[in-house]
């Protein structure tokens, strides 16, 4: 459930981490992506098989997954680069950089397990191309990578908030900070994840001396 601006409160502070959305996309792109995304599934569809539990060269949270994903086409890859970025652009207000994007699949069992997602992808614009659901732990879930593998760990993540995905709506997650996951359902899911990232993360000024007018 939104407040009525579209953002998706958490339960108990009432912090709004995830935006939802009608997509706003140009009439057709959700019909191309269902098709693109089958076509994707039959003949580029690549296992992602993680035990990891740690913290990656960043301090991002990992603790393992079991998905599969298929690259982007041209039609996936021109969203991500037109339509879904200025709609990211706008509702966060910052300058946003094109990084990835894929159609993720998920089998009965599948899973991801919390976490933080990569440098790349501070925040996401999932599309949801079936019924879902998101697992987040919006509440003050922050520290130091060992104190949130601790946490995880010795099961003390706070509560979890549930995010039903929907398809024809679109969602803005800040999964770079926010710990999040997908638990294992019986149905099979499909979903278009559009990776953006801010100039600041992919070049922080203190590993960096370049100006921003001489980045790609």
């Amino acid at each position: 459930m939104t407040d009525g601006k579209g953002n998706v409160p958490c339960s108990r502070t009432g912090r709004s981490d995830v935006v939802a959305q009608t997509q706003g996309f140009s009439t057709g792109w959700s019909d191309s992506l269902e098709a693109e995304a089958s076509a994707r599934h039959r003949h580029d569809r690549r296992p992602v098989r993680e035990d990891f539990v740690g913290y990656d060269a960043h301090g991002r949270l990992r603790t393992g997954r079991f998905i599969s994903y298929a690259p982007a086409g041209d039609l996936l890859d021109r969203l991500h680069r037109t339509e879904a970025h200025a709609l990211a652009e706008e509702h966060l207000g910052v300058d946003l950089i094109p990084t990835r994007c894929a159609y993720l699949f998920y089998g009965p069992g599948d899973f991801i397990g919390p976490h933080q997602d990569v440098v790349q992808c501070e925040f996401t614009v999932m599309v949801p191309l079936t019924p879902g659901r998101l697992l987040t732990y919006p509440d003050g879930v922050v520290g130091a990578p060992h104190e949130l593998l601790d946490r995880f760990v010795h099961h003390r993540l706070p509560e979890q908030t549930c995010v039903d995905y929907e398809p024809g709506m679109a969602y803005t997650v800040p999964g770079g900070s926010m710990v999040h996951a997908r638990r294992a359902e019986s149905a099979h899911e499909a979903t278009v994840a559009l990776c953006y990232s801010t100039p600041e993360a992919l070049w922080p000024p203190e590993l960096s001396t370049w100006s921003r007018s001489q980045r790609p």
